[in-house]
Formats: structure tokens, sequence, C-alpha cells
């Protein structure tokens, strides 16, 4: 059977290729820092896809949060 709902790492693949024409604006220097964002929210993205949100930005954004978060 074949799933209903793409898969998080899909979405988020897509989500990545709308904001393709952004990176290319930015400043060379800021395009690694963009990609990165990207690099923590794949990190995250075994638990954002058991969330299974309707909206895969927000955990895309939660999962920067917590890459970027200094919790000693």
């Amino acid at each position: 059977m074949g799933r209903t709902n793409p898969t998080f790492r899909d979405a988020l693949r897509a989500i990545e290729e709308r904001w393709g024409e952004y990176r290319r604006a930015l400043r060379r220097r800021d395009q690694p820092r963009f990609d990165q964002l990207f690099t923590y929210a794949r990190e995250h993205a075994d638990a954002s896809g058991l969330l299974n949100h309707q909206n895969p930005m927000l955990p895309s954004l939660l999962g920067v949060d917590l890459d970027n978060s200094e919790l000693d």
C-alpha cells in the first residue's frame, strides 16, 4: 500500500526547493548559513516525521531552534 502523505524528508526537500531563489539572492557568505539551517532540520527529521504536522515548516523551525539553542 502507498503512503497518503509524503514523508517529512520529502516535504523538507520541497521546502528547500521553494526557497531556492531566495538562497541564490543571498550574499555568498550567507548561503552556507542558509544551507546549515536545512541540515539542522534534517537532523531532527525522524522526530518531525512522527509528528506528521499539517505544516512541515513548523517542525523544521523547531529542529533548527533545538540545534541552535544553548542548553547547558
